[in-house]
């Protein structure tokens, strides 16, 4: 696993390869496979989701459509914790199951 260590001044570093570390390369590292977790330097918190989260925002800038992920977003804030959680488990489980047998049988 890659860790990845997240300063107060945002900046990341890459314990693995030594470097600073941009959400671009993080996105790219999770793409390729490799296993990431995001540690707040001063906490010692796991920030993973977070910063996971920050990538789809990063990779969803430069795509047009990106107007329904506020309206999401605030939704799921209206809702609260157990809507998120309903969300996750249900629907998105349900898509990325329904990609991966797609893509099995393509295969």
């Amino acid at each position: 696993m890659r860790i990845i260590k997240k300063y107060s001044n945002r900046r990341m570093y890459d314990t693995k390869d030594s470097k600073p570390i941009t959400i671009q390369d993080i996105g790219n590292l999770v793409v390729k496979g490799e296993d990431i977790q995001v540690i707040d330097y001063e906490t010692g918190e796991d920030i993973t989701t977070i910063v996971l989260i920050q990538v789809i925002l990063e990779q969803q800038r430069d795509i047009d459509g990106l107007a329904p992920a506020p309206m999401l977003l605030k939704e799921l804030i209206r809702r609260g914790r157990k809507s998120v959680q309903d969300l996750v488990e249900n629907s998105l489980f349900n898509a990325i199951q329904s990609i991966s047998l797609t893509e099995e049988k393509a295969a």
